[in-house]
């Protein structure tokens, strides 16, 4: 949950959002829109940059790119920019541009600088991740995403530094609470000053500590919530599952079998658990999202209704009532079509009355009968 929040807020400083339902949908690949998938790509980087904390180079560095843009071609996702590229100005002219980084022919030699600067061990952690940081979106190596690696690689330096170990500290939360402040200390820093850079860093790190803790006790008590609301035995799949939604809370089967491990059917049980709400449209492939109500499902016309009850808990899904037989209507009894519908008529037109009944045509007698002469074989 806390990697999310910093690949949320990384990606927010950049002005890509998305909201908590379709990231979460994002990230067991249900359909979302374009941001949504964004910020999931950008979770996955931050994963791989993380876990090759102990071996930066530019390679790793490539690779975050990579994992972030993949299927973006304008990006040249996993490679060095080929062209020249500048920061505020329209995309004809660098001349009124804020900033023009480096030429890209010196992209690589600068890389090497700065991977040398990142592997080094005498500075502080902090300053030392914040300087590098600021150097990393002073060269501005590829074509886009250069931020969102950028900050993904000081959490590559602050679990390198054994600073983190098992958790990820929001820093990019940090930074968003004043964005303007944070663009001008990397301004500052490209002309010279680097204190400013480092006291936003400092400042926003300890603001993600602070936040974090307050998320971690909140998930606590909603993790307890839960649990006294299930009523799967110990050891079931669905128990096994709890710990897991405070991260991903929507999952779908398929999800349920990589994350538990457990047999088709018992992960279709615990995504039927009470508490779980189904999607509008189970049928199309839709996942269940814990602590929402639920729903259920009319089997017999294949739609889905919403229950009443009290949200957050077990909604009922009972089966929707099979409408009343004709007689219960008030309709005549053994009439299936129910009420005769309404006749249009011109207007002026006479009201019919009921029809009289049809004559029946008269029987002829036996005397009849016999002299009728017979037709001869």
């Amino acid at each position: 949950m806390l990697l999310r929040t910093e690949s949320a807020s990384s990606s927010q400083i950049e002005g890509v959002t998305a909201g908590a339902r379709a990231l979460a949908l994002a990230a067991i690949e249900q359909e979302t829109g374009p941001n949504a998938r964004l910020v999931a790509a950008n979770v996955t980087a931050l994963r791989r940059a993380v876990d090759l904390a102990e071996e930066i180079s530019a390679d790793t560095i490539l690779a975050a790119h990579d994992a972030l843009l993949t299927g973006h071609p304008y990006a040249d996702p996993g490679r060095f920019r080929s062209r020249q590229v500048w920061i505020g100005s329209d995309a004809i002219s660098p001349h009124t541009a804020s900033f023009v980084p480096p030429h890209h022919d010196r992209v690589p030699a600068a890389m090497a600088d700065l991977v040398a600067f990142v592997r080094r061990a005498d500075l502080p952690v902090l300053v030392h991740a914040a300087v590098a940081h600021a150097q990393f979106e002073t060269i501005h190596p590829f074509n886009d995403g250069n931020g969102r690696v950028g900050r993904t690689l000081v959490h590559a330096m602050l679990r390198r530094a054994d600073v983190t170990r098992r958790l990820t500290v929001p820093v990019s939360a940090g930074l968003l609470t004043d964005t303007a402040a944070y663009f001008d200390a990397l301004t500052a820093y490209r002309e010279g000053d680097i204190a400013p850079i480092v006291r936003q860093f400092a400042g926003a790190s300890f603001r993600a500590v602070d936040n974090g803790r307050h998320l971690v006790a909140d998930l606590e008590q909603i993790h307890g919530e839960w649990s006294g609301v299930l009523s799967s035995r110990r050891g079931s799949a669905a128990r096994r599952l709890l710990p897991l939604l405070l991260n991903q809370p929507a999952v779908n089967v398929a999800y349920v079998v990589d994350a538990t491990g457990v047999a088709l059917s018992a992960a279709q049980r615990a995504v039927e658990q009470p508490g779980v709400r189904r999607h509008p449209h189970p049928e199309r492939g839709r996942p269940a999202q814990p602590g929402l109500g639920r729903t259920g499902r009319d089997r017999r016309a294949g739609r889905v209704r919403r229950a009443g009850g009290t949200p957050g808990l077990r909604l009922s899904a009972e089966p929707r009532p099979r409408p009343a037989p004709p007689s219960a209507r008030g309709c005549p009894r053994g009439r299936r079509g129910g009420p005769r519908p309404a006749v249009l008529r011109r207007p002026g037109t006479p009201r019919r009355g009921p029809r009289p009944p049809r004559p029946s045509p008269p029987r002829p007698s036996r005397s009849a009968a016999r002299a009728r002469p017979r037709a001869h074989r």
